[in-house]
């Protein structure tokens, strides 16, 4: 059964890998664009392909688009291309409008006239490189709200051979381990236990404040 229901605008890089990817993890995904050659390439990547001009609010009516979870835009360089059709589903009733921005101006503009969520794709992932660059004792982190993030973090040595509770990193550090990776095991184990034993190879995954986080990291 699936899990939700998407339309993705737009089948460049990021357009078309985001339908594949919502499409692999069970959704049902209607992906749109106006090059067939793009439409032909992701049609057994999605529940429905088709080749429609966005730009054209008779063909976006009949999608029922106002049902849907949400409605990712991603059309390209052309920006009030995306603006349009950004104005297009707001006026349709769509709950969730998700739109790529090429920059800061674009994004205010996008606000103003109905999408709920920007994203800037090459930006985020140059930010989340530059991270884990600059600070090799961090393999990878995802911000959350406020000042808080998840983070995964190669266990520091001198908590080797330790359990997690002998380790006391919540009331040394003020983070939660929630799940541990480790390179001779298939899946994370989630939710660890206090009596659960730290190896060297251990990847943590851990939830907390990215000061309290950046202290733990430089054990």
């Amino acid at each position: 059964m699936a899990k939700g229901n998407f339309c993705v605008i737009g089948l460049g890089n990021f357009g078309a890998h985001c339908a594949r990817s919502l499409f692999e993890r069970g959704n049902d995904v209607i992906a749109v664009d106006r090059s067939r050659e793009k439409v032909n390439n992701i049609r057994d990547f999605c529940s429905q392909a088709i080749v429609a001009d966005a730009t054209k609010k008779e063909m976006l009516e009949p999608l029922a688009l106002e049902e849907m979870d949400a409605v990712i835009i991603s059309v390209g360089e052309n920006i009030s291309t995306s603006i349009l059709i950004t104005l297009f589903l707001a006026e349709m009733g769509v709950k969730n409008i998700v739109v790529k921005a090429l920059s800061e101006d674009h994004s205010r503009i996008l606000e103003k006239v109905g999408a709920n969520r920007i994203v800037f794709p090459e930006k985020d992932t140059a930010i989340k490189t530059a991270q884990i660059l600059s600070d090799p004792n961090l393999a990878d982190f995802v911000p959350l709200s406020g000042d808080y993030m998840i983070a995964e973090i190669p266990l520091p040595s001198k908590l080797s051979g330790k359990t997690i509770a002998e380790s006391q990193l919540r009331n040394k550090y003020n983070i939660q381990i929630i799940a541990i990776k480790s390179t001779k095991a298939i899946k994370p184990k989630l939710a660890p236990t206090g009596d659960l034993l730290l190896k060297e190879d251990d990847i943590l995954i851990v939830l907390g404040l990215k000061e309290d986080i950046d202290r733990f990291k430089d054990l």
